[in-house]
Formats: structure tokens, C-alpha cells, sequence
């Protein structure tokens, strides 16, 4: 994949998509009280985004799918996983400026492969680890799109590459993207602040 300059002159000169989708985030109901927030991507490092560089939301195109990126880490082949309870909700999304990894052309202009895209990231940020020579590609590309004001980044699926999912750089939206929840979870949430003010 190009890099640096190079990199960043193949992001500008791409054709970048106009979004108005309602998407799909899943989040685990741990953390109930701040539901909607991104701030975890800000902490720790994800699939596009490093810790520490963007209050990333990630989002997919379809409730299932957003489930599945959500518990793959507890996802075990060899038996039933236990997954934490997850509410499932819808984003709506409105951007101008999106970088579309899914397009073709656009992976050739940047010269990045699906399975950079797709591949195992957590085995590549342990390598970078321990030797940084070894990229991480898709880390490099939201970083040169966050430094460009790009507002995200649309991307296939690693579980079906004919379907996508949208990082978005929520200091670079200029209409920042909107979260539905549930009914049941909005009540919880209440329920849980007038407990904690009658303590």
C-alpha cells in the first residue's frame, strides 16, 4: 500500500461518497449509562482507528452485522459463546466527504488489498508491536483521513466482503450522527438516574 505523501495524495484525489443511510450500531448494556458514546474507541485500538485517535463510531449496514462485528471477541469455534446482553439500535448517518474502501478504483488508487481490509487486525497490531516496520494498514488510511478532515470511512465486511461498515470521525462530521435507542433501554436509563438520585 502507498504511503506518507503518497498516501494521503491517493486519499485527496479519490471520489468520495455522499452518505444518508440509517445504520446499525451494537452495544453491550454494561455500559447502559452512556450507551451512544464513542468514547471507548478513543481508548483503545479498533479495526481503523488507533487509541487516542478519534471518538470513533463504528456502525454497519444491518442489524445482524452490526451484531456479529460487536461479540466476535467472544465468538469461539469450538463452543457456544457467552455473550453479554447488547442493545441494537439504528444511527442515522448524513456525511459528504466519505472514503469508500468498497469501490475497487478507489483500492487501486490507494493500492491497498481486501485482505488488508479484512484480515486478522489484532495479529497485525501485535506484530507492529513488535517490530513497527510491520504496518498496520488500515490504520495508516484512517489516519491520513482524519488529518484530511474526511468525516469516515466506508469498508467491507471481514465476515462478508459484499457487505460494509462505516467508521465515522465524529470531530470531522459536519452533522453529527444520530442515535435511536429502543424504547425498553431509554426507560432503563431512567429508571437507573433516579435511583442514583435518590441515594
Amino acid at each position: 500500500m502507498k504511503s506518507g505523501d503518497a498516501l494521503r495524495a491517493a486519499i485527496e484525489a479519490a471520489s468520495f461518497l455522499p452518505v444518508s443511510v440509517i445504520a446499525y450500531r451494537v452495544s453491550n448494556l454494561t455500559y447502559l449509562e452512556t450507551l451512544t458514546s464513542s468514547a471507548g474507541s478513543f481508548r483503545a485500538d479498533n479495526r481503523f482507528t488507533r487509541a487516542g485517535l478519534s471518538n470513533a463510531l463504528y456502525v454497519a449496514d444491518a442489524p445482524d452485522l452490526a451484531l456479529r462485528e460487536a461479540t466476535q471477541a467472544y465468538q469461539d469455534e469450538f463452543r457456544a459463546p457467552e455473550i453479554p446482553a447488547h442493545a441494537v439500535y439504528p444511527v442515522h448517518v448524513r456525511a459528504t466527504r466519505v472514503l469508500d474502501l468498497t469501490d475497487i478504483e478507489t483500492r487501486v488508487q490507494l493500492d491497498v488489498s481486501m485482505m488488508a481490509l479484512t484480515g486478522d487486525w489484532r495479529a497485525a497490531l501485535k506484530m507492529h508491536r513488535e517490530d513497527a516496520r510491520n504496518r498496520i494498514e488500515t490504520h495508516e488510511i484512517s489516519e491520513a483521513c482524519f488529518s484530511l478532515g474526511i468525516e469516515g470511512v466506508r469498508y467491507p465486511s471481514a465476515f462478508d466482503g459484499f457487505r460494509h461498515n462505516y467508521v465515522l470521525f465524529g470531530e470531522n462530521m459536519v452533522i453529527g450522527a444520530k442515535s435511536k435507542l429502543p424504547d425498553v433501554v431509554l426507560r432503563a436509563q431512567a429508571l437507573l438516574r433516579r435511583e442514583k438520585d435518590t441515594r
